[in-house]
C-alpha cells in the first residue's frame, strides 16, 4: 500500500522555475531526514508539483496507487480558512481514497478502539469492507455508533451484512451502540470522550450522516473541530486498500 501525505495550502499560483527548484530541494532533505530517523524501515519519496489540489492529489492517488492519504488540519484559524474552508475538508469530499486527517498537537497512539458513525439508513457494505480492511493489521475494536436524534426514522442495521464483513476478519472485534442525542455532533464527540476512541470513521456520500453532522458542511465541521484523528472513507473508492503495507504503518504507530 502507497501512504500520501500533504500539506494544507488551499491557494494555488504559478510556480516562478527557481522557486520549485527551491522548494524540491528543501522537499528531498525532509524525505533523507525522515529515512534517517526511522532507520530505512520503509520507503519515503517526494513530489513537488503545482495545479489545483483536488485534481492534483487525486491524479498522484491513481498514478501512484496510494490507498491512504494522511493530512493535518489547523481549523479555522484564518480569514482565507474560514471563507474557502480547509484543503483537507474540502479535499475530504473528493478524494478517491481513504483520508486520515489528523489534528494538530494529536498523538496516533495506537489504534485499539475506532468508533464509524452510520445512521443505518443508507448502504454501508463498501464502507464496512474499508474499514475493516484498514483496521485488520491493527487488531482494532470497531464500535458502530448511531446517534438518534428523533429528527430522522429509525432504521436497524443490517446484522446479517456486518456479520458477513466481520467474519473475514476474526483479529477484529466489533460492536454496535445506539446513542441519544439532541444533535448527531454532541453524541459523537460525547462516545468518542466516554469510549476512549482513537480514531472515528465517517463515510463519504451525498446523503449520509455526514450531513446530518455538518449540516451544511459536516466534513468541514469534523475536520476543523475534532481533536480526534478522522478517517473518511470513500463511496467509490478506486480500489480497496491492500494489507501488505498497511502492516508497515502498525509498525510506525507501534
Amino acid at each position: 500500500m502507497q501512504v500520501l501525505t500533504a500539506t494544507e495550502s488551499p491557494m494555488y499560483i504559478t510556480p516562478i522555475p527557481l522557486l520549485k527548484e527551491f522548494y524540491s530541494n528543501k522537499l528531498h532533505e525532509q524525505v533523507k531526514q525522515i529515512q534517517l530517523e526511522n532507520g530505512f524501515r520503509f520507503e519515503v519519496g517526494g513530489f513537488c508539483e503545482h495545479g489545483p489540489f483536488n485534481q492534483l492529489i487525486n491524479e498522484l492517488v491513481v498514478s501512484e496507487q496510494v490507498d491512504l492519504i494522511v493530512m493535518g488540519t489547523r481549523g479555522a484559524n484564518s480569514l482565507l480558512d474560514s471563507v474557502f474552508g480547509t484543503t483537507t475538508a474540502s479535499f475530504i469530499k473528493a478524494a478517491l481514497c481513504p483520508v486520515l486527517a489528523v489534528p494538530a498537537g494529536t498523538r496516533l497512539l495506537g489504534l485499539k478502539k475506532i468508533a464509524y458513525a452510520s445512521d443505518f439508513a443508507n448502504e454501508d457494505e463498501i464502507f464496512l469492507k474499508q474499514l475493516f480492511h484498514f483496521a485488520a493489521p491493527f487488531g482494532s475494536e470497531i464500535n458502530i455508533v448511531n446517534v438518534n436524534t428523533g429528527a430522522h426514522q429509525h432504521h436497524a442495521i443490517d446484522e446479517h451484512l456486518l456479520q458477513h464483513i466481520a467474519g473475514q476478519y476474526p483479529n477484529n472485534r466489533f460492536s454496535v451502540a445506539k446513542v441519544k442525542a439532541t444533535n448527531v455532533a454532541a453524541g459523537l464527540r460525547t462516545f468518542v470522550n466516554e469510549n476512549n476512541i482513537n480514531l472515528l470513521a465517517v463515510s463519504i456520500h451525498e446523503r449520509s450522516v455526514v450531513e446530518d453532522f455538518f449540516h451544511k458542511s459536516l466534513t468541514k465541521q469534523l475536520a476543523l473541530n475534532l481533536t480526534t484523528p478522522l478517517l473518511s472513507l470513500p463511496e467509490k473508492p478506486y480500489k480497496l486498500q491492500n494489507v501488505t503495507l498497511l502492516q508497515s504503518i502498525k509498525t510506525i504507530v507501534d
